[in-house]
């Protein structure tokens, strides 16, 4: 079964790039915002589709995510393939600090509402 590079597209805007074997669990699990994936941070009144880059072989799989990320720089990826998640989660907080705290008061909000 071939690995399939995916991209969580809002119109033109690229939010998250990942793989998947299992198309319809893995949109399921961003939709439901099931682990610990960083799409969770992804503002739920965001409408994105999952949209398929490419399929490849297992082996390559890894390679060809981080190329992708690194081409399009979705906004919610913090780790690369190969990364530590410390490495990773600490250089995309500093990064993305300002959407962070945007995406803590929406939830405050609707949490009041």
């Amino acid at each position: 079964m071939a690995t399939k590079i995916y991209a969580l597209m809002d119109g033109i805007t690229c939010l998250y790039v990942g793989k998947t074997k299992h198309w319809k669990h893995r949109e399921r699990s961003h939709k439901n915002k099931y682990g610990n994936c960083s799409s969770k941070y992804i503002p739920k009144d965001i409408q994105w589709t999952m949209e398929l880059i490419e399929e490849c072989e297992d082996n390559i799989a890894k390679e060809k995510e981080r190329l992708y990320i690194e081409l399009f720089n979705p906004l919610y990826n913090y780790q690369l393939p190969g990364q530590t998640n410390y490495e990773a989660k600490k250089k995309w907080c500093i990064k993305n600090r300002d959407r962070i705290n945007e995406c803590q008061q929406a939830r405050r909000k609707a949490k009041k509402a």
